[in-house]
């Protein structure tokens, strides 16, 4: 299955989760950002949204993410989660690109 990214706040400050979901193979990364609090009430909208009952989901980490529109540039902290732990940057730099293609992202580890 392809990889999805959930960005309901375009704009500013995101808590994000990475998220490995499905199973028997069918697994994709996930990366989630709502507007929250904390990344564990984060968790719990996604799976309210997402009906997640019929597939695995392991939380692979989370972080925070600044988008500035104007500028056209992501700051992204992969480290920011004291819950989860942080992320690999290379999968969250891929799937920010996805979403923002034209965006230049800069990593704080």
């Amino acid at each position: 299955m392809k990889d999805q990214v959930i960005i309901e706040k375009p704009e500013g400050i995101n808590l994000y989760l990475l998220l490995q979901v499905g199973n028997n193979g069918s697994e994709r990364l996930v990366l989630v950002s709502l507007p929250s609090k904390y990344h564990i009430e984060l968790l719990e909208k996604y799976k309210c949204i997402s009906n997640q009952d019929s597939e695995a989901l392991n939380v692979l980490g989370g972080g925070m993410f600044i988008v500035e529109e104007k500028n056209k540039r992501i700051t992204d902290y992969c480290n920011a989660s004291k819950h989860f732990g942080g992320c690999p940057p290379d999968k969250i730099e891929r799937l920010l690109k996805q979403k923002y293609p034209d965006y230049s992202i800069e990593q704080v580890l």
